[in-house]
């Protein structure tokens, strides 16, 4: 076994996104999750603490233990200390540094660059701007984990009902176009599928880099069309729950200003959720990113919508939050109330896009009750 010493000297950095780990095994989990490389280690978790607690799962119920009630060796939900700097994990684990954020960037661009030099052409309608969302256009980005959505908004329709006729061969074309530029000698695309709102998702790299996961989809700017989101809204209520599904990319811009807005610590809170939910929530499917925003945005609104607070005390807040949320969601899902409200859509729930609320609540109670935040009590409600 390694001691200490000889871990600090090994080289425990990704080589494809420089995140640095604590252990081999964590270096070896890291990049087979995220990089699909092949283990060479067997996975190892750590139990919470060494004394039984009332939480814990004797050694005899080893063989039924959810991996939720155990930790792989680099989660910072093994640290026994409330005084663990939260903050500089997510700045040294979490946020992703220049030297991965540019290559990114540049890659991103370069298709962007390409779409609006081409893509009008065979589209046959005038581009307006390209829209980069997902945690790249948020600043939500986690270190090896980010995602892009591109929206596409085109000129030349009358109404969202004239661009939805037009639909089916805007998007035949966008998979006509992005095949043609796979063919280029400097990138690379794999398209995947197209989803049921329309998305195009595909795998792209440029110079044989790292793959990335891109969505793009098209959009008729409603917004700009009818002047204000509140006409948008108005007009989406004359409409059938169908067409009003088809609004949601033209709403875009907002979601994201939604969440870009707000500040630097929120933003890196964010972070943390949506790592701890990539890389705890097991045995059911990880939701969306963007309804785990808007949970965390109002446990952060609940908490006094402060510019500076502690991260660990709103880390541990969300994870309360999750848990109540998800016993709620039980009661409730089949009801006509809106559980989780989109900001710029208010006939959308954004809950019913995710089908294992409760069980993501169990386990983001479980976390909550590690040693992390064993300092903070049920009656104590600040995030300071």
């Amino acid at each position: 076994m390694m001691v200490g010493s000889q871990l600090r000297k090994l080289d425990l950095t990704c080589q494809y996104c420089e995140k640095k780990l604590k252990t081999p095994n964590g270096l070896d989990d890291h990049s087979h999750r995220k990089h699909g490389t092949e283990r060479k280690f067997p996975p190892v978790f750590i139990r919470r603490g060494r004394r039984r607690s009332r939480n814990q799962i004797p050694c005899d119920a080893m063989s039924n233990l959810n991996l939720n009630d155990a930790y792989h060796s680099d989660s910072i939900l093994i640290e026994q200390n409330p005084s663990y700097n939260v903050d500089k994990y997510i700045k040294e684990e979490l946020q992703p540094n220049e030297a991965f954020h540019r290559p990114y960037n540049q890659d991103i661009d370069a298709l962007v660059t390409l779409m609006q030099a081409d893509l009008a052409q065979v589209l046959s309608y005038d581009i307006q701007e390209v829209v980069k969302s997902g945690s790249l256009g948020k600043g939500t980005a986690v270190k090896g984990n980010v995602d892009v959505d591109l929206v596409v908004f085109l000129n030349g329709f009358r109404n969202q009902k004239d661009f939805i006729s037009k639909s089916p061969e805007i998007v035949a074309n966008l998979k006509s176009f992005l095949r043609e530029a796979g063919k280029r000698r400097d990138m690379s695309i794999n398209i995947e599928k197209t989803s049921s709102s329309g998305a195009v998702q595909f795998k792209f790299r440029r110079n044989n880099g790292e793959w990335h996961d891109v969505d793009v989809m098209a959009a008729f700017d409603n917004i700009r069309h009818l002047g204000s989101v509140e006409r948008v809204n108005a007009e989406m209520a004359r409409q059938s729950e169908d067409v009003r599904k088809t609004y949601a990319a033209c709403l875009t811009k907002e979601q994201l200003e939604f969440v870009r807005s707000k500040p630097a610590k929120v933003k890196d809170l964010i972070r943390l959720v949506k790592h701890w939910k990539e890389t705890h929530v097991t045995g059911i499917p990880s939701p969306k990113s963007y309804g785990m925003e808007l949970l965390t945005i109002e446990a952060w609104k609940a908490g006094g919508s402060l510019q500076d607070f502690n991260t660990r005390k709103g880390f541990y807040y969300v994870l309360k939050k999750l848990e109540s949320f998800g016993k709620l969601w039980q009661t409730q899902k089949n009801s006509s109330s809106i559980l989780i409200k989109d900001i710029a859509d208010p006939f959308a729930d954004v809950s019913k896009r995710y089908d294992h609320w409760y069980e993501l609540g169990q386990k983001a109670g479980k976390c909550a009750k590690q040693n992390l935040f064993s300092d903070i009590g049920l009656s104590d409600r600040s995030w300071y």
